[in-house]
């Protein structure tokens, strides 16, 4: 894979999610009771929403971790290790990890499906090597192609690096630092990017990167437009992380709660089914409150002319 290949999938990376960035809005409103935020032209009408949704998905979530996500070891065939410190070791990384699981598995409710990926960062301690964190779906390139995610050619994750960060990691070179773009342009009802474009501090200033796994070639490669016109790599090595057989490993891990049938790396959102009834329900609500403040009126007559 090239630089060039890496620049494509980014452009068609960005224009799915950009077709499917208002469907997500009204996922992410509804969840967050800001379902009227971008809906009340009339400031004196009364609007009313239920918490349905986050109750359908926080429901969801507590029978689904009512105790810690935990493993069972048993001893291998090759009898070497132990299964019992080893079991030991995940199972507290993984209980220090619940709530990065949790919310990989919000958005994987919320939205059509989420990522949970593993960075290591070095340290002393072995809990410390290995920084677990939830991305959303719109930062990860995918082989939508593929027929299972172990099955896919190349995954990408795209995100903002800092400069000063970028600077340590792949030298100082000539970068073309650029301002943070959220993929949500509204956030409770206010430009956030508005804000930030506002400071000029060395804390606002990054680089797009692409972190893509060549699962063909056996590359990890590292690009940026925000560098050589984006015609060349920061950097470009075999995927360090492998498996028991020596093949790459992608410390990438997809959250589905449903796919569609046909493109399995497609995931389908649970609130999507919902949305429909919390959206009638909203409005029936907020008709009814309305009716019943105009039914109920007072009206001042001279004493005895009603008895």
């Amino acid at each position: 894979m090239d630089a060039h290949d890496v620049k494509s999938l980014l452009v068609d990376h960005e224009r799915y999610w950009e077709y499917l960035r208002t469907d997500m809005e009204r996922y992410k409103s509804l969840y967050e009771s800001n379902f009227w935020d971008d809906r009340q032209d009339d400031p004196t009408a009364i609007l009313i929403q239920t918490q349905d949704c986050y109750a359908y998905v926080e429901s969801y979530l507590a029978g689904l971790y009512a105790k810690n996500p935990a493993i069972v070891l048993k001893e291998g065939l090759r009898g070497l290790g132990s299964p019992d410190k080893a079991a030991a070791v995940v199972n507290e990384f993984l209980a220090r990890s619940r709530q990065q699981i949790e919310e990989a598995s919000r958005m994987a409710l919320i939205y059509p499906n989420a990522f949970f990926k593993i960075i290591p960062v070095g340290g002393e301690d072995v809990y410390d090597m290995l920084l677990p964190v939830a991305i959303p779906p719109w930062e990860v390139i995918i082989d939508r192609d593929a027929s299972r995610h172990d099955r896919q050619r190349y995954i990408g994750h795209v995100y903002y690096c800092p400069l000063h960060m970028a600077k340590e990691r792949f030298g100082n070179k000539k970068y073309n630092p650029i301002s943070r773009e959220r993929y949500f342009k509204y956030d409770n009802g206010r430009l956030p990017e508005e804000e930030e474009k506002m400071r000029d501090t060395q804390f606002d200033k990054y680089i797009k990167v692409v972190e893509m796994y060549d699962l063909v070639n056996d590359r990890l490669q590292f690009w940026t437009p925000n560098w050589a016109d984006g015609k060349k790599f920061l950097s470009d090595d075999p995927v360090p992380f492998r498996d028991y057989s020596n093949r790459p490993v992608v410390p990438i891990i997809p959250f589905f709660f449903s796919s569609m049938p046909d493109q399995p790396m497609i995931g389908y959102s649970a609130v999507k089914r919902i949305y429909d009834q919390c959206y009638e329900k909203n409005v029936v609500r907020s008709f009814q409150a309305g009716a019943v403040r105009k039914a109920s009126r007072q009206y001042l007559v001279r004493k005895g002319i009603l008895d």
